[in-house]
């Protein structure tokens, strides 16, 4: 008697599936582009962080040094050079150094640049609100702070039909009262606000930074 196996005929019949090599081929494609996007969503992300960041640093400088102005905070200064000088941060030679309170605390900006300089008034005589010799007691590098590929495209001012190249705000001792110069150093008119224009270099996005001298206001947009 003659017995046939089920089992071993559908296992002669069975086939075992797979992927072809276009299917394979299709599939690495389609995983190579998914891996473009997220690289370039990444980096869209990454430069737009960066503008943010460099935005947010030039308005929390100037907080900052509303609020030195605001409560007379000291800071070293070198009394026996003529003019008075500031001795604080880095590169400062003249000892000893003296605190005292400055007049004012500013910022000073360039147009093109990726930097910008923090100052104060030791002189109570001089009032000018302009970063001269001896005034400054520290650079804002925005590469370095996380505002890679960012400058400071632009300053504008109400007088002046286009923008500016040169830019200083200055906030009066005690009562913090905002000063706006368009210009290097004095005689100077001085301007009723400044708007500060950043700018990512790669994508061309902007964000700016607006400070009005009547209101004292600072906004970021």
């Amino acid at each position: 008697m003659e017995i046939s196996s089920s089992r071993g005929s559908r296992a002669a019949g069975s086939t075992v599936s797979g992927f072809s090599l276009i299917e394979a081929m299709v599939s690495i494609t389609i995983l190579g582009l998914l891996a473009v996007a997220v690289v370039v969503n990444l980096n869209a992300t990454s430069r737009t962080e960066a503008l943010n960041s460099a935005a947010r640093l030039v308005l929390g400088d100037l907080r900052a040094l509303q609020t030195r102005a605001l409560t007379a905070q000291n800071i070293k200064t070198c009394v026996s050079a003529i003019p008075v000088t500031i001795c604080e941060g880095p590169g400062a030679t003249c000892i000893p150094c003296t605190p005292a309170p400055p007049f004012s605390f500013g910022a000073h900006f360039t147009q093109g640049t990726a930097s910008y300089i923090l100052f104060a008034e030791p002189d109570q005589t001089t009032k000018n609100w302009m970063e001269t010799t001896g005034e400054a007691f520290a650079t804002r590098d925005l590469t370095k702070l996380g505002g890679r590929n960012v400058i400071i495209d632009a300053l504008f001012v109400p007088s002046s039909v286009s923008s500016v190249t040169d830019a200083q705000i200055a906030f009066e001792r005690q009562n913090g009262r905002m000063h706006v110069n368009p210009c290097m150093g004095p005689p100077c008119t001085e301007a009723g606000s400044l708007t500060i224009r950043l700018k990512q270099t790669q994508t061309g996005a902007i964000r700016t930074v607006t400070l009005g001298t009547l209101t004292g206001r600072m906004s970021l947009d």
